[in-house]
């Protein structure tokens, strides 16, 4: 069962600033295609955009602190590991790639090959160690990555 309760109220909360005026307005320069997705953590934002990077914001200083790039096409979405520690993100190239924060080397990557007629019965899933220091039995978070990305 899903908790929905704390993000309702975070929902609610948010727009009630926003109605009241209680918000910061700031231009973020960086992405030089869509932003598909965001994340935050503390007092940084994370995104995903169609150009291929994720970029750490530091939104205390208006300003990139560091640009992810892995993805061959445009990142769709973000998740951070219940620590914080660790960013997953999923891109249209088919894979999740696995980061360790604040690094920007790629721990790991889950990808995903079809055959030729998408159907999902034929697809295969492939968990791949970039830098050899770990193995997919160490994140059991990442056994299922749907649910890794759906937290």
């Amino acid at each position: 069962p899903v908790a929905w309760g704390v993000p309702v109220r975070q929902s609610l909360s948010t727009g009630r600033n926003w109605k009241k005026g209680k918000y910061v307005e700031r231009t973020l320069e960086g992405h030089t295609d869509w932003i598909w997705t965001l994340q935050f953590k503390d007092s940084m934002m994370v995104t995903g955009s169609d150009d291929r990077t994720i970029r750490v914001w530091d939104l205390e200083r208006g300003k990139t602190a560091l640009t992810y790039r892995g993805h061959k096409e445009g990142v769709r979405c973000l998740q951070f590991d219940r620590s914080k520690s660790l960013l997953l993100s999923g891109s249209q190239d088919k894979q999740i790639l696995m980061w360790k924060l604040p690094s920007d080397d790629i721990m790991q990557s889950i990808s995903s090959s079809s055959s030729s007629n998408n159907n999902r019965r034929n697809s295969r899933l492939n968990i791949n160690n970039a830098n050899n220091n770990g193995t997919p039995s160490d994140y059991p978070e990442l056994t299922s990555p749907t649910s890794a990305l759906l937290g």
